[in-house]
């Protein structure tokens, strides 16, 4: 039966409201809807794809030494918000061995990790972050690798910072005729789901991922490999062809 033909039901208001969705959906162009659907599913997403993350940083790099510094140490060592604010600028730093010591928390490991240094991408370069903003840096006698003005870096001084770094990323590329960052990304966790996604799906021994984020469990891990058939496929063919090459 047509919905134009359908009666609206008096005794029970949630048929009515029911009959008011379906009615104003089959009356959406199909354009719009699936334009809805797309947003919708990019939305769902919790990481920031690579040239998002490279574009944040570079805003970063240019603009602003603490939060380049912030943003591509919390990026390549997958740090939350409150494990980026506990750095300490001598205990954790070692310049010596260029390392950085991670004491991550909810059950995770405590590391030492190299300090990146990427000569191609120099917005990934933390070494040469940390160097910009440790000649601004603000002494404010706490320890604290990141300060302000009035004291240790909060919480929700990072988060703001970093929802605005993303907002102007997501401005410039719509101007430039790409997509926008997804409203679900722009929150700080979402670059330590951006490093363990990028490597999850990259590289072959997920133990490594799992040491590299500091997991207690593989199954921390996990949660970021995502089946990729295809891809599944081919190694399987790359590793028998090996195996029975001869």
């Amino acid at each position: 039966m047509a919905l134009s033909h359908i009666q609206r039901c008096t005794k029970h208001p949630y048929c009515a409201v029911f009959i008011d969705l379906r009615m104003a959906l089959c009356h959406t162009p199909d354009m719009e809807l699936n334009a809805r659907q797309q947003a919708q599913a990019a939305n769902v997403r919790t990481h920031l794809t690579e040239a998002e993350i490279l574009e944040l940083l570079e805003l970063a790099r240019q603009t602003d030494p603490r939060a380049w510094a912030i943003f591509a140490l919390a990026f390549n060592h997958g740090l939350r918000v409150t494990e980026v604010l506990n750095l300490r600028l001598d205990g954790d730093i070692n310049w010596k061995d260029r390392t950085i010591r991670i004491a991550r928390l909810k059950g995770s490991m405590t590391t030492t990790q190299a300090l990146v240094e990427m000569r191609g991408k120099p917005a990934l370069s933390e070494i040469s972050a940390l160097r910009a903003y440790l000649k601004v840096r603000i002494e404010d006698g706490s320890g604290r690798l990141f300060t302000g003005q009035k004291g240790p870096l909060q919480r929700w001084t990072l988060t703001r910072i970093f929802r605005a770094f993303c907002e102007e990323v997501s401005q410039s590329r719509v101007r430039r005729g790409l997509q926008p960052i997804a409203v679900n990304t722009m929150h700080f966790h979402s670059l330590k789901h951006s490093i363990a996604t990028i490597l999850a799906s990259r590289v072959d021994n997920i133990f490594h991922v799992k040491t590299h984020l500091g997991h207690a469990a593989i199954s921390s891990t996990m949660q970021y490999c995502h089946p990729n058939q295809k891809a599944t496929g081919a190694k399987v063919k790359e590793v028998l062809s090996r195996v029975f090459m001869n």
